[in-house]
């Protein structure tokens, strides 16, 4: 089944076997009501843990998983992947989309020329920023309403129109 990834364990936390979370979703309050997640480490298969404890400190997001009760296990976690379920995810509002869903959709000018294909997400701040690889080279697109003229998800398919430059 999809997995959708919403945070990587960043460090333990503490002696009793929580971890430091830095979230990868805009929506942190859906950490409040995660009862499971499947940890997901490189050269280890997926595990699923229940969820025991949810808090926040000082921007990161600090889950206490069932099995892991102290420092070394939490230890063991570092640069793990938190992900949840596809059909587990938030409900995203109109207008907002899942970078899953934005990575690899071809990339065309209102013009009907291709561009090339979204291989990456950046999130700088202000808005995310798409990276394109056009084959003959990679162009940063802003994901503004000024730019990106329409998003069909189900197709795959992105329309921009270039601000001046952006193409030079």
């Amino acid at each position: 089944m999809t997995q959708v990834v919403i945070g990587r364990i960043t460090s333990p936390f503490g002696t009793r076997g929580e971890v430091k979370v830095l979230p990868e979703t805009d929506w942190l309050c859906r950490f409040l009501v995660l009862e499971e997640a499947t940890i997901l480490r490189e050269g280890y298969p997926p595990q699923r843990l229940a969820v025991e404890g949810v808090r926040y400190h000082a921007g990161r997001v600090i889950l206490k998983l069932k099995g892991v009760d102290d420092m070394t296990r939490a230890g063991g976690l570092r640069g793990a992947q938190i992900a949840v379920l596809a059909k587990e995810r938030v409900h995203l509002p109109p207008g907002h989309y899942w970078i899953g869903d934005i990575v690899g959709m071809e990339v065309w000018l209102e013009e009907g020329e291709r561009l090339g294909t979204v291989k990456d997400v950046l999130r700088p701040g202000a808005n995310d920023v798409y990276v394109v690889d056009t084959g003959d080279g990679e162009v940063l697109v802003p994901a503004t309403h000024e730019v990106v003229r329409n998003l069909d998800i189900t197709r795959g398919r992105m329309t921009i129109r270039p601000i001046p430059g952006l193409l030079d």
